[in-house]
């Protein structure tokens, strides 16, 4: 195929995705396969010392070319339904997985990069350039790129033994939570239980048993999978069918042949082995490493401490509230891991429900975006205008398109498609999905980018004549995806592979996006735009304040579950000694932390071959994360804080917009100095007083 008829090889403003078709895909690839490797045997072959143009420049133009060449298939997969497509995607994996290896496992490169980081020029590098060439380093670390040939067995073989058993691990937890079967026929153990899954568990058992089932009669079959687990532990009135599900998932594993404790010991030792072939005393120090985080792994813990020691009062209120809550309903059994979901859910629903169910009303799609919008604008100075684009560019007809542009000069900085509506035959993914390409950065050739955002939503269409009205969770969901891309949209980096939150990672994207979040339960920016869809009413303050008890309902256990599976995480990946018994180990540590927890404490034996949070999380490219619970409660609180910021100066439009110029300094920051910003501080620390103080404060948990 000719490049110039293949939309792949072409420069867009936007991409037409109309025009992609399957038969793109491969050329494409071996196109990129060929122009990315001449790219990398120049750098090789260069004798001249490393410097930032012709090494670590010619790298992130390759990268940015492969963002721009592969990204488009990638994304239209995740909003458009197309077997073909997926086939050629997938077929190209033998182009791209070695083409990447190339890249990142060239030691070659990988000491040009070595010198260039120590050279005089380095030095006088900006931020941006620094972080980009530290994040390639890192990759070609992972990758085995500092041992040459010779030496570099070793380190493959011990990579490719993680590889294996975390592919070993999450194929285990998937047949063993499925494998996994309690059947019923008396439709008294399903009280509770909602119409829909009733359908899931009735169509279990059928394609168990072969035989016959109805929603409404049964007989059901339920396995561990997790809208199973969920809707029995937070559904069921029958005490006893939960505490056999909670049971099963947490105790000794119903079937060996997906037994995961060896899968777990093993992986622990290989992961120590692979962190210290790089450097690393240890797997979570090898976590702490790529963060931002200037702390050591006893100063993690000891922050975690008195975070616990600082929710645990507002945790034990909770915890008696629940209690009397459950006794004054006829249950005075001693309050259970199998128990507290159900209560929790069964309070919540009480008490909030009916507030909650109304809100749709006041919240019509129009009207919330323009809220959202707004909000940006006070806050950053830009402004997002509704433009027209080719219709070959939109995949389909509801996409909306959007110029991101500065308040006072009007230039323009980015793009946004916005994909509101649910289409369960194209849209695979269940999830809100949002992505960037290309990044903002200069080329080669001196040519500046300009970032290009798409965020994906599930909303339910509309229905002539009356416009979509969102459901509390689809606003939610809205203000979050729309702060995880606002860091691509307003970067203004020059380099490709450090622009927006691929300089940053998923930490301060989670931050952002939880920020954002936390306008949604701020009295006057919600009642700016929440308004009742005929009448014009403002939604009411009784209602408000239910929505943000509601949100603040659980949460200081929640806080508790997540400092104790943090901990868990960093002793599992830091002190666990290779060939000792994990279970024991795991029992040890969560014995410490039992001691100051509100509620009895259950053994959780099978914790580390089902917690995949903890053991295999995975990240949205795909790349296992470490301490996934430390990193949720680390933005949570660093959001808050700079919220607080916000929430005490929102009256004055002047210092809201020199705050939204602090945070995003703050963020985009890279080199953090002595002299530098409070909040620019403060986003490189692990946590502290003031930090802490402004969750509990949002949070109503001070006492």
């Amino acid at each position: 195929m000719i490049p110039s008829q293949n939309p792949l090889l072409q420069q867009h403003l936007h991409f037409p995705y109309k025009k992609l078709k399957a038969e793109h895909v491969i050329p494409a690839m071996e196109w990129l396969d060929e122009h990315i490797d001449t790219q990398l045997s120049f750098i090789e072959s260069q004798t001249d010392p490393p410097s930032w143009d012709n090494t670590m420049k010619i790298l992130d133009e390759c990268m940015a070319t492969f963002q721009r060449v592969y990204s488009p298939v990638e994304f239209l997969l995740s909003v458009k339904q197309n077997p073909e497509l997926l086939e050629a995607c997938n077929r190209s994996e033998e182009i791209i997985v070695p083409l990447m290896e190339r890249m990142h496992q060239s030691h070659s490169i990988y000491k040009k990069l070595q010198a260039l980081s120590s050279s005089e020029e380095f030095d006088d590098f900006s931020p941006e350039r620094k972080r980009a060439l530290k994040l390639f380093m890192e990759r070609q670390q992972y990758a085995g790129a500092h041992y040459d040939l010779e030496n570099r067995s070793d380190f493959n073989a011990s990579r490719e033994g993680v590889d294996h058993l975390e592919s070993s691990y999450k194929i285990h937890n998937t047949l063993w939570q499925e494998s996994y079967c309690a059947t019923s026929q008396d439709p008294r153990d399903l009280v509770g239980i909602r119409k829909e899954m009733l359908a899931f568990f009735s169509h279990n058992y059928k394609t168990v048993t072969n035989q016959h089932s109805t929603p409404q009669r049964g007989p059901w079959t339920i396995n561990l999978t997790p809208p199973a687990y969920s809707e029995v532990l937070n559904h069921a009135e029958r005490r006893g069918l939960r505490q056999i599900i909670y049971e099963a998932h947490w105790g000794p594993s119903h079937n060996e042949r997906y037994e995961n404790l060896q899968v777990v010991e093993d992986l622990m030792e290989q992961r120590k082995q692979l962190a210290e072939m790089m450097g690393y005393q240890s797997w979570a120090e090898k976590f702490l490493h790529s963060t931002y985080v200037s702390a050591s792994l006893e100063e993690l813990c000891e922050f975690l401490q008195k975070f616990r020691e600082a929710c645990t009062p507002a945790a034990r209120r909770f915890y008696a509230e629940l209690c009397t809550f459950k006794e004054q309903h006829g249950d005075r059994h001693t309050l259970r891991g199998w128990d507290y979901p159900y209560w929790r859910t069964k309070l919540a629903s009480q008490r909030y429900s009916s507030h909650i169910n109304t809100t749709s009303e006041y919240l019509p799609f129009s009207q919330v975006l323009r809220g959202l919008f707004d909000l940006i604008s006070r806050m950053f100075s830009v402004h997002l205008v509704p433009i027209e684009v080719d219709p070959e560019c939109l995949w389909h007809e509801n996409v909306l398109c959007f110029e991101l542009r500065e308040n006072q000069s009007d230039q323009l900085r980015a793009w946004l498609f916005i994909d509101p509506y649910e289409r369960p035959s194209d849209k695979i993914s269940l999830k809100p999905i949002n992505a960037t390409y290309p990044h903002h950065h200069i080329d080669t050739q001196g040519k500046r980018h300009l970032p290009t955002g798409y965020i994906s939503c599930h909303f339910t269409p509309p229905s002539e004549p009356q416009e979509t009205l969102l459901q509390w969770s689809d606003v939610i969901h809205l203000f979050h995806q729309t702060g995880g891309i606002l860091l691509d949209l307003l970067s203004t980096s020059e380099v490709a592979s450090a622009s927006g939150v691929k300089g940053l990672g998923e930490d301060k994207r989670m931050i952002f996006g939880k920020f954002m979040v936390y306008w949604l339960y701020h009295t006057p920016t919600l009642q700016g735009f929440a308004k009742h869809y005929r009448t014009g009413e403002v939604l009411p303050d009784e209602v408000i304040q239910s929505i943000k008890k509601h949100n603040d309902f659980d949460l200081p256990y929640k806080f508790i579950t997540d400092i104790k599976f943090s901990m868990a995480d960093i002793m599992i990946h830091s002190t666990y000694p290779p060939h000792s018994n994990i279970v024991d180990f795991c029992r040890k540590i969560f014995k410490r932390q039992h001691e100051s927890e509100p509620m009895v404490a259950e053994s959780h034996e099978r914790f580390v071959c089902n917690a995949s949070d903890v053991i295999n999380p995975k990240s949205t490219n795909n790349e296992v994360r470490s301490s996934g619970h430390y990193r949720n409660l680390w933005s949570q609180m660093m959001a808050a804080y700079a919220f607080r910021q916000f929430e005490e100066n929102h009256l004055d439009e002047k210092a809201t917009k020199n705050l939204g110029s602090a945070f995003l300094h703050a963020l985009f920051s890279m080199d953090i100095t002595a002299d530098a910003p409070d909040m620019t501080r403060r986003f490189a620390s692990i946590g502290d007083a003031a930090t802490i103080d402004a969750l509990l404060h949002l949070h109503g948990m001070k006492p």
